[in-house]
């Protein structure tokens, strides 16, 4: 005879059956039955990331219960995109013994900054809590800042820099949010600049003022002046915040004689904020751009002496040997016309162009500054109309 025994609590319940009949003695069955106690439970969670990179996050599923438990599946109740299971075959169709509890993965992604909410619904067998949840959540991150680069002394009116001379440029991250959680620890910076007439001082390289107190160091310098760059990092040795206006880094650039007819650098530069050794998505760094105009009258001060000219002509340079003061080059022009002057080295090279310009009949002196010219043997020479000629000079410092 088929009996049912309803228990509704966790111990163990004796019970029997007397059955009666006319045709049989009276029989007692006695049989015990024992309750099961059903249930399962989940955790949420939360992760914090930056913009386009992916984090991981466990939520623990558990059976709370004193019996094996199916579980049919395991969901995201409102299906966001930026979470995905990291094995989704985890999270189907399993059993879930007591005390023994499942860990599961989920991968959070997002390419725009913001708070994604969204809740993990359990589906099992159970008879009272066939479906239970809790709330999972993933922040994205995302920081932009702005700096700029200044002249701490600009000349009046804008007007060019002499030859031979130094100028200062400072770097400044402006005001912006804290970016403490975007966990910064470097920062990579590269400058750019026209290397024909312009000089990186390695000796004036230095942290700028809001950044003393020994957290913050310079690494991995590197100068190329023929590229006309810089790059370095500064680190620290905590997380870098700079909420306020904070001047990163000082530096001295010198001006020299161009080899090229050009008077007008542009200083730009990039940094990157570093977090494990790599670029972080979380902070991007906006730049501008300063300049650097050289004096050509400064830089060549050529000078006509006289209006009239027979022929052409090109004298040797006075004084030579040069000195570290510089020299003259007189020449004179037959013809109206293109006339270029430029000073090789040793090996052939252009070292500096001091004329390249269309100048009218008569005789001129030249001022050639040797500041970026190492001692040695150099060349001159002029072409001007169908007259060429070269000659040669001795710099001695």
């Amino acid at each position: 005879m088929p009996s049912l025994l309803l228990i509704r609590k966790k111990h163990k319940k004796p019970a029997s059956i007397t059955t009666n009949s006319d045709g049989e003695v009276e029989q007692t069955s006695n049989f015990t039955g024992w309750g099961l106690v059903q249930g399962i439970e989940t955790t949420g969670n939360s992760t914090t990331v930056c913009v386009g990179a992916q984090s991981k996050m466990t939520i623990t599923v558990s059976n709370t219960g004193g019996t094996d438990l199916l579980v049919d599946s395991v969901v995201f109740n409102n299906g966001s995109k930026e979470f995905q299971w990291e094995d989704a075959s985890k999270t189907k169709d399993f059993w879930l013994s007591p005390g023994i509890p499942r860990d599961l993965v989920i991968l959070f992604n997002s390419n725009t900054a913001k708070t994604v909410v969204d809740s993990v619904i359990v589906y099992n067998e159970s008879l009272k809590h066939n479906r239970v949840g809790n709330e999972i959540s993933g922040t994205a991150l995302h920081f932009q800042r702005s700096s700029i680069i200044v002249d701490p002394t600009p000349p009046a009116n804008n007007s060019p820099i002499p030859i031979d001379r130094k100028v200062t440029r400072q770097i400044f991250l402006e005001t912006g949010s804290d970016i403490t959680a975007a966990q910064v620890k470097s920062l990579n910076i590269t400058i750019n600049y026209d290397g024909d007439f312009l000089r990186v001082l390695q000796s004036d390289i230095k942290l700028g003022a809001d950044l003393s107190g020994g957290k913050y160091s310079i690494s991995n310098l590197k100068i190329d002046d023929k590229a006309g760059s810089i790059t370095l990092t500064i680190d620290c040795s905590d997380i870098i915040v700079l909420k306020d206006k904070s001047e990163l880094l000082n530096f001295s650039i010198g001006t020299f004689l161009p080899k090229k007819d050009k008077r007008t650098s542009n200083i730009t530069y990039t940094i990157e904020a570093i977090n494990s050794g790599v670029k972080t998505p979380c902070v991007d760094i906006t730049a501008n751009i300063s300049s650097i105009t050289i004096d050509s009258t400064c830089v060549y001060n050529i000078r006509k002496v006289f209006a009239t000219a027979t022929d052409y002509a090109l004298a040797q340079v006075n004084p030579n040997p040069v000195g570290s003061n510089g020299a003259n080059i007189e020449f004179a022009v037959g013809l109206d016309g293109m006339t270029e002057i430029v000073i090789y080295d040793s090996k052939g090279e252009v070292v500096a162009r001091p004329v390249s310009e269309v100048l009218s009949v008569g005789k001129y002196t030249v001022n050639v500054p040797v500041g970026n010219l190492s001692s040695g043997t150099y060349y001159y020479k002029i072409k001007s109309g169908p007259y060429e000629e070269t000659r040669n000079m001795i710099v001695v410092k």
